[in-house]
């Protein structure tokens, strides 16, 4: 980073490898997850993939759109990670383990967060352990850790909550040395809260989603202080702390930005209204939740459609509530979500 900060940009932008090189230079060395860190990253990247294009070298354009997904991933910006991975796998051969794991996993993610499970399906629990296999080839560590927490992620919503907590554990202990892993520790502590939760052991998920949130503050990562301080505030809620549980959604929703995570916070703010029976003015979600967006995962869709549910039940009209569950529950039998 010393060496290439000596070197004029537009003497950089004529060499795509080194372009290449110094994009993965940025964002590992600098907040991967600020936006700031992104668009420096990226005049760097467009000169590198024109010149590939233009030259026909698959592997290297493979490996940059690879490095988009990873890069867009970190922003939060999932489906558009999600199309760049699966560029690349058209273009990187067999033998490029590396970057063939890493889009995988993101791949695999996609099929996860579309609640497609089921490994006769030929999706999420297949592509993981093809992910995982070719990280663990490639000695990425941090793969096979990611690759890991998404098995855990399967066995959670199969509602096989001891093989969860097992790899979840086995996550915290091998997530060791780099401080970037303090990530993985974050979700994993995480992930055992959501277990102690689904046990009704509410000191047990408190003391892990505090770790977990103390972790998120240190890495500045957004993605995890909104999961962590969604599930508080529905420790706080189940203690009858509703006070705590809506000023921690709000200071929350004060600071952060990406509008997915937003969308979330929003969500758990409305469930929050009708479990203490404030219901008159919740007309703007149903408008949000009731529009197209191509960035809203579909397992977040599902989230929404509980929460709409629960608001027709509380309004007094259960019958409006029965059409998108039984759309659910058939979508997630299908799929093995039978948590």
């Amino acid at each position: 980073s010393r060496w290439l900060e000596n070197l004029p940009q537009q003497e950089i932008l004529r060499h795509p490898i080194i372009c290449f090189t110094y994009a993965q230079v940025i964002l590992y060395s600098t907040d991967r997850f600020a936006p700031a860190t992104a668009v420096r990253i990226e005049p760097f990247l467009r000169a590198a993939e024109s010149a590939w294009r233009a030259e026909e070298e698959h592997q290297r354009l493979g490996q940059l759109l690879s490095f988009r997904g990873t890069v867009t991933w970190w922003q939060g910006d999932f489906q558009k990670a999600f199309d760049y991975s699966r560029q690349s796998l058209d273009e990187l051969p067999e033998q490029d383990v590396l970057w063939r794991g890493t889009s995988l996993l993101a791949v695999s993610y996609e099929a996860l967060s579309a609640g497609q499970i089921l490994e006769e399906i030929g999706r999420a629990q297949d592509k993981i352990l093809e992910a995982r296999a070719l990280l663990g080839a490639a000695q990425n560590i941090y793969g096979v850790l990611a690759a890991t927490q998404f098995l855990a992620e399967i066995f959670y919503w199969q509602g096989e909550m001891e093989q969860a907590e097992q790899l979840n554990r086995q996550i915290q202990n091998e997530a060791v040395g780099d401080k970037s892993m303090l990530d993985d520790q974050g979700i994993a502590s995480l992930n055992l809260a959501h277990i102690a939760y689904e046990r009704n052991d509410l000191a047990q998920s408190e003391e892990f989603t505090m770790r977990a949130w103390d972790l998120a503050q240190q890495r500045a990562n957004e993605m995890l202080q909104v999961q962590a301080g969604i599930r508080l505030a529905n420790i706080y809620l189940s203690k009858r702390d509703v006070g705590r549980a809506r000023e921690l959604l709000k200071s929350l929703e004060a600071k952060i930005q990406n509008p997915i995570l937003l969308r979330e916070l929003q969500n758990a703010q409305v469930l929050l209204s009708i479990r203490t029976n404030e219901i008159s003015s919740l007309d703007w979600w149903i408008k949000i939740v009731s529009a197209e967006n191509r960035n809203v995962l579909y397992l977040q869709k599902e989230r929404e459609a509980f929460t709409l549910a629960r608001l027709r039940i509380a309004e007094g009209r259960p019958a409006e509530a029965f059409d998108p569950l039984k759309q659910w529950r058939e979508d997630a039998a299908q799929n093995g979500r039978v948590r």
